[in-house]
């Protein structure tokens, strides 16, 4: 028994690593394989041109590239993971026709992917997302989390590509572009900054989600979730957050106060913001301010009362993200 377990633990690795290169290979082998195989392959340069990122922008990390085939005599070449940087190369087979999109692929930004082999559902969203402080007041509306603070998505497309044998290279270009937009808020006129222990905010009346392909936000409205922060010489709570996008519906704006105290620990407060969300700046990004807002954060143990909703400071930790 013992000289079969370290053969099992011999062979062990092996196993895993043609399983990873099975898995990590399935795009390709619709590329090598099937009504792509025995054909001719042109070399192609994959290049990402940054001419609409801001001016000093750095690019970094890793842009996905999709190629959905135009005709049905060739399969689809599926996805690769080149540097945002460098590019890379592809061997594409001659006479094929390829609808195209490159974008952005970094887990740190809290973008998630679906429906990648469909070019007209492939789509870009963010996790879903409940509190329960504010489910308990507003239980019909979805809530999704926002996107990672400062985070761009770069989103390129070529309509199309055909591949023609050559005895040069070719080039593949995109030309990324960032489709999220920033939303700043600022709520002003704050008595008692002092004693807010914590701040968060949530905001009605926005896309959860991207469809890559067809350039166009999904229309379904969700409540987006952010963190804010306390400045307690302005008296004043800040932040921004990033987002696909508003829909044309009412947008409300909600903060919510943790302040110490056994009961009554959490304050709520909602303004009507669909006018100043129906204006961006020459960026397309949103500003929100709620100049003058009277809130009062009592003082621990006091018994005074802020106004809003309050409800039992354990709420405040139950959180739950499903992506």
């Amino acid at each position: 028994m013992t000289q079969k377990k370290n053969i099992y633990r011999a062979l062990l690795p092996a196993v895993l690593l043609l399983g990873m290169l099975a898995v990590s290979c399935t795009n390709k082998d619709l590329w090598w394989g099937g009504a792509n195989a025995g054909v001719d392959r042109q070399k192609t340069a994959v290049v990402f041109e940054w001419t609409d990122a801001p001016a000093g922008y750095t690019p970094r990390g890793t842009m996905r590239t999709n190629l959905f085939s135009r005709t049905p005599e060739f399969a689809s070449y599926g996805v690769s993971d080149l540097s945002a940087v460098n590019g890379g190369t592809m061997y594409l087979p001659v006479g094929a026709s390829y609808n195209s999109v490159a974008y952005s692929y970094n887990a740190d930004a809290k973008v998630y992917f679906r429906n990648e082999n469909d070019s007209a559902n492939i789509e870009a969203y963010t996790s879903t997302m409940s509190r329960t402080t504010y489910t308990r007041a507003f239980p019909e509306e979805r809530t999704v989390a926002s996107i990672a603070d400062n985070v761009q998505f770069y989103v390129g497309w070529l309509s199309r590509f055909d591949v023609v044998k050559s005895e040069v290279p070719d080039t593949m270009v995109f030309v990324p572009h960032n489709v999220l937009h920033t939303c700043f808020f600022e709520v002003r006129g704050i008595t008692g900054a002092e004693n807010i222990t914590d701040s968060r905010g949530a905001l009605s009346g926005m896309s959860p989600s991207y469809f890559l392909m067809r350039r166009e936000l999904s229309s379904t409205p969700v409540t987006l979730f952010f963190a804010s922060s306390v400045e307690v010489q302005t008296g004043s709570i800040h932040g921004s957050f990033s987002t696909f996008g508003r829909l044309d519906t009412e947008n409300n704006f909600t903060i919510e106060i943790l302040y110490p105290s056994a009961t009554d620990g959490i304050l709520q407060f909602t303004w009507d913001v669909t006018g100043q969300m129906i204006e961006t700046d020459e960026n397309g990004d949103y500003h929100i301010l709620i100049d003058g807002s009277d809130i009062v954060v009592p003082n621990e143990g006091t018994g005074e009362s802020g106004g809003g909703f309050d409800a039992d400071v354990n709420d405040w930790k139950e959180e739950t993200i499903t992506f």
